[in-house]
C-alpha cells in the first residue's frame, strides 16, 4: 500500500478493474471498512445490492503461495509451496505440500501438522505408460501458486484456481477455481431444482449451517472453504456420466452388494397377535403358492411393549417358529423400537455433558449380553433375569 498516494489510488489499480462477476471476497470474516479492506491488499468498489458481487475483493495477482519444483513421486507429482507474504488470516500455514496423481487428484496438506483426513478406499495406480491416455492436460502458475486443468480433446479449461488465491490456515481453509459452465448440479443435499443458482449463492453441505460450504457466483466460478482437515480434490473427466460414476466408485469404493433374499418380496404388518397368527399369514400365503422371502413380526411380540422382550404367553414359541420358517427357505426379521418406559417426571434427558458420562455408559454395557435376538440365534428361550432393564445407547 505504501507505493499510493491515498487508499482511493490503491483501489483504482488495474488490478482492481475485473468485472463485477468475476470478483472474489476478500473479507467472508467480516464487513470491513475502505481502509480495512486495503490494509489487506485487497479491492474495494463499493455498490448498490450487498447480496451481489462483493465489496471487498482480491487483486488480480494477489500474493499468496509459491510453488517449488515439482517432483515426480510413484503417485504423481508433489511440490512445496512457500508463502510468499502473510494473509490476513490468524495462523497462516506458511508451507504446504501439494500432490497430484493420474486421476487427478489434487491433495494439500501442513507437513508440520497432522490434520484430519477422510479414509478412502486405495486408488488404482496407473502404470507410467498410461500417461499418454490422460483425458486432461495440467498448468502450473508457479507464483502466486495456481493450477489450469483442461481437457485434452478440446482444450477446454475445466478447473483454473490462478482467479483467486488460496488460503491455509489453522482453521479456514479456501480454494476457488472458474467452472467450464453455469449448469451446477450435485454439492450435497438442498430442497432445490437440479440446476444450482450460480447467482451468489452459498450452499451448506449436506444441509447442515456449518463449513464446509460452497460459494457459486455467475463467472461462472466456485470457492470451496473449510475451517480444518485438509483440501482433498478428484476431478472426474469422464468423458460420459457412466464413467464418472465409475470413477467415483473407484474412489470411494462400491456399495455393499445385498444378499439376494433381500429383494425378494417381504410381508409384514401389525396386528399379527402371537406365533400361531404369524404361522397362518406364511401358511395361506404357500396356499396362494405366492413367492415370499421374509416373514416379519411389528412389536406385537414384545411384553407390554417393551423393547428386548418377549410376551410368554403370545410369542413364548417364537424361537421355534424361527426355525421352522427356516427350514421352509424363509428369513425371518424382528422390528426393533428404541423406546423404554420411563415414571421420572419432568426433563428425563441425561446430562451428557458430565464429565463422568463415560463411566455411567460402561458400566451399562455389560447388560447387554441377555439380548433377545442374541438369545433367538443361539437356541436360548430364556434370556433377561427377571426384572432387569435395557436400556438401548
Amino acid at each position: 500500500v505504501a507505493k499510493y498516494q491515498s487508499l482511493n489510488d490503491f483501489s483504482r489499480d488495474p488490478e482492481c478493474t475485473m468485472a463485477p462477476d468475476s470478483r472474489f471476497d476478500c473479507a467472508r470474516d467480516k464487513a470491513v471498512s475502505q481502509s480495512e479492506c486495503e490494509q489487506r491488499g485487497c479491492c474495494y468498489a463499493p455498490g448498490s445490492d450487498s447480496a451481489g458481487p462483493p465489496w471487498c475483493f482480491y487483486p488480480g495477482l494477489y500474493r499468496g503461495y509459491r510453488m517449488g519444483p515439482l517432483m515426480p513421486t510413484l503417485h504423481g507429482l508433489t511440490a512445496t509451496l512457500t508463502r510468499a507474504a502473510p494473509s490476513y488470516l490468524p495462523r497462516d500455514i506458511s508451507v504446504l505440500i501439494p500432490k497430484g496423481n493420474r486421476l487427478f487428484l489434487l491433495q494439500m496438506k501442513d507437513p508440520s501438522s497432522p490434520r484430519y483426513e477422510v479414509e478412502l478406499p486405495a486408488v488404482v495406480v496407473r502404470e507410467e505408460t498410461d500417461a499418454e491416455d490422460l483425458l486432461y492436460t495440467t498448468e502450473y502458475q508457479p507464483d502466486p501458486f495456481g493450477f489450469i486443468v483442461r481437457r485434452k480433446t478440446n482444450g477446454r479449461v475445466i478447473m483454473n484456481t490462478t482467479v483467486a488465491p488460496l488460503l491455509f490456515a489453522d482453521q479456514y481453509l479456501q480454494l476457488s477455481t472458474t467452472l467450464a459452465s453455469h449448469l451446477v448440479s450435485g454439492l450435497g443435499q438442498h430442497y432445490s431444482s437440479l440446476l444450482l443458482d450460480v447467482n451468489w449463492t452459498t450452499l451448506a453441505l449436506w444441509n447442515r449451517d456449518m463449513a464446509p460450504h460452497v460459494i457459486l457466483q455467475p463467472t461462472p466460478a466456485l470457492t470451496w472453504i473449510a475451517l480444518g482437515g485438509i483440501l482433498d480434490l478428484y476431478v472426474f473427466l469422464g468423458p460420459d456420466p457412466q464413467s464418472v460414476v465409475r470413477q467415483y466408485l473407484q474412489v470411494i469404493g462400491y456399495s455393499m452388494m445385498p444378499p439376494y433374499w433381500s429383494l425378494g418380496f417381504h410381508l409384514c404388518r401389525w396386528g399379527y397377535t402371537t406365533t400361531n397368527a404369524t404361522r397362518e399369514v406364511v401358511q395361506r400365503m404357500r396356499d396362494a403358492e405366492f413367492p415370499m422371502d421374509v416373514q416379519w413380526n411389528d412389536l406385537d411380540y414384545a411384553y407390554k411393549r417393551r423393547v428386548f422382550t418377549l410376551d410368554p404367553l403370545r410369542f413364548g414359541d417364537l424361537p421355534e417358529m424361527v426355525e421352522e420358517f427356516h427350514m421352509r427357505g424363509l428369513r425371518y426379521i424382528l422390528i426393533l423400537v428404541g423406546q423404554r418406559k420411563t415414571s421420572l417426571r419432568g426433563n428425563n434427558a441425561k446430562d451428557y455433558s458430565h464429565a463422568g458420562i463415560g463411566a455411567r455408559f460402561s458400566s451399562l454395557i455389560p447388560g447387554f449380553h441377555c439380548l433377545i435376538l442374541l438369545s433367538i440365534i443361539r437356541g436360548r428361550i430364556k434370556c433377561c433375569p427377571s426384572g432387569k432393564r435395557i436400556i438401548p445407547s
